[in-house]
């Protein structure tokens, strides 16, 4: 850096502070400097492109309130809310979310309802996150068998009974894995009294909170590790599957798939989701923008809990 261009940096530094930190005007400081206000202005202005004044809004509230107005009108749904990710680390805006999420559930939950659970981590972090409840009687019912192989807790049996023990409800499990290799043996299942049971109440959920899954993911580290084949994976791939829920993949337009690994997944089908009073999907991040489109667009979702960062990523896909 030459001597001009040290005294020019000088004065933007010295402008800049007039302005910013000492509160004074534009005039005041022209005054002072003996500088025109149309100077000063364009000393400015060069002083933000070059890094020597930098603006950062920061986010007061925990959610962007207009966002969510315009997003449940864009996408035609009964609520939206949506945590601020702001400058926020990927943790920050998960816990952010699954806070959300879990004050809303204690919002909705009420006596003599019947609560469907998917499975995941996000819908186990939210449940966990739900305190200070009163004991009422509630059915809570699993809408899909033991899909985890590794991460037990993240099953569906688990999360149920975790909120049962906070509202003192009953559940209504699923003895049955998730995936059946043996269609003829997946639909002896399916007619098991318990079974057709438990899933009959699903169907009837007042609420379902579930989250959403993506092929990234299944890629990434396979959710389904010792179910899913690298053949079901290649036809699930090729049929253009771009998300799932409860398990079961569809495309980007929202349309069902047809393939071996939807057919033989022990749970209620999507056409049951879709009439479901309310489906609560939890999803943050980016990655899962384009599978929570999908998911909108085949009538899946009722209620959003998510990020504004995810949220603005939707609108771009749109």
């Amino acid at each position: 850096m030459n001597k001009k261009e040290m005294v020019q940096l000088s004065l933007m530094t010295e402008v800049a502070s007039m302005y910013y930190e000492k509160d004074m005007t534009q005039e005041e400081i022209g005054n002072q400097l003996y500088l025109s206000r149309a100077r000063i202005s364009r000393i400015l202005k060069k002083a933000h492109e070059m890094g020597v004044v930098e603006f950062r809004i920061n986010h007061i509230l925990e959610r962007n309130h207009s966002f969510e107005e315009r997003l449940k009108e864009r996408f035609h749904l009964k609520e939206v809310q949506l945590y601020n990710s702001g400058q926020k680390t990927e943790e920050e805006v998960r816990d952010g979310v699954v806070k959300l999420a879990a004050a809303l559930l204690k919002e909705k939950i009420n006596r003599k309802m019947i609560v469907g659970i998917s499975w995941g981590g996000t819908i186990r972090r939210t449940v966990e996150a739900i305190t200070d409840v009163e004991e009422i009687p509630i059915d809570i019912v699993q809408i899909m068998g033991s899909a985890a192989t590794t991460n037990l807790m993240s099953n569906s049996d688990n999360i149920a009974n975790r909120l049962a023990s906070k509202y003192g409800g009953i559940v209504y499990g699923l003895n049955s894995p998730l995936f059946v290799p043996d269609i003829y043996v997946k639909n002896q299942i399916m007619k098991d009294k318990n079974v057709a049971s438990t899933l009959s109440l699903a169907t009837h959920a007042d609420i379902v909170l579930t989250s959403i899954g993506t092929l990234e993911k299944v890629t990434d580290s396979n959710p389904w590790l010792g179910y899913m084949t690298k053949e079901m994976f290649d036809e699930i791939r090729d049929q253009g599957a771009i998300g799932c829920l409860g398990a079961r993949f569809f495309n980007k337009d929202g349309k069902i798939l047809d393939n071996a690994w939807n057919r033989r997944c022990v749970g209620i089908e999507l056409e049951d989701i879709r009439k479901i009073k309310e489906v609560i999907v939890v999803a943050t991040g980016e990655v899962k923008a384009e599978a929570l489109l999908g998911a909108i667009k085949g009538g899946f979702v009722d209620v959003l809990i998510s990020d504004s960062s995810t949220a603005e990523k939707m609108v771009k896909l749109s």
